[in-house]
């Protein structure tokens, strides 16, 4: 053991770097973390710490062959899942999609990338299993914004009420995000509430981040708007 580099400063000195853009300075913590590792517990460690690396420079492929090395380290669940959020972050859904059915429903690992499952099955028009996995995002709590993923199935299976449902709570949890507005915009729009509709679009822009004079040029065109709409007599008009 003796001269052998501390994994774990290794480790942290490599996030350091990299919140700081310096990515070719952490990949060497990356290929020196890698071979300090020795035990089973440390090469996992080691081999999360570089996929993650690959996965936030957006080197997919280098990812993936990370993982395909790995797999009898990782276990053939954790493997799927790890494949599954590259090939998601990649845009290559159907592939994740695939990736993530092979974890057994309702086990820790599924319940875990439940949202991202919903998001790919979604994008691949499977709306009845986008929903399923949506439904057990929100229910598990997970943290990549699990209300938004379900209320765009929910939208997209006609479901508007319980889609506003869904943005709204994710509204209430980050009320200075302009995203869950125009998500609610478009939910009311379908219910034929255009007034309302505008008021949310018109408060997700002003908290967009555009520069203050488009904002208040886009103020006076949004009072045109909605008093057109006032005075509509027709959902047409």
């Amino acid at each position: 053991m003796e001269g052998r580099e501390d994994l774990g400063l290794l480790v942290r000195a490599g996030w350091i770097l990299l919140s700081a853009n310096r990515a070719a300075e952490t990949e060497v913590f990356v290929r020196r973390a890698t071979a300090a590792a020795q035990t089973d517990p440390e090469k996992l460690y080691a081999l999360n710490f570089a996929w993650l690396f690959y996965l936030q420079v957006r080197r997919h492929a280098e990812a993936l062959a990370l993982v395909d090395a790995g797999a009898a380290l990782l276990g053939p669940e954790s493997a799927a899942a790890l494949r599954g959020e590259t090939f998601s972050e990649a845009g290559r859904y159907a592939d994740a999609a695939r990736e993530f059915r092979r974890l057994p429903p309702g086990s820790p690992l599924w319940l875990d990338n439940a949202n991202d499952l919903a998001w790919c099955e979604w994008m691949c028009g499977n709306t009845a299993r986008a929903l399923e996995a949506a439904d057990a995002a929100v229910a598990h709590n997970v943290t990549k914004s699990p209300r938004t993923n379900r209320g765009l199935v929910r939208l997209d299976c006609g479901l508007y009420a319980e889609a506003l449902e869904d943005f709204e709570a994710e509204r209430k949890a980050d009320p200075a995000g302009p995203n869950a507005y125009s998500n609610i915009a478009v939910v009311l729009c379908m219910l034929d509430r255009y007034t309302e509709a505008m008021d949310s679009l018109e408060q997700g822009f002003l908290r967009s981040p555009v520069p203050e004079g488009v904002k208040e040029q886009m103020k006076k065109s949004f009072v045109g708007i909605k008093k057109r709409i006032r005075e509509a007599k027709t959902p047409a008009e």
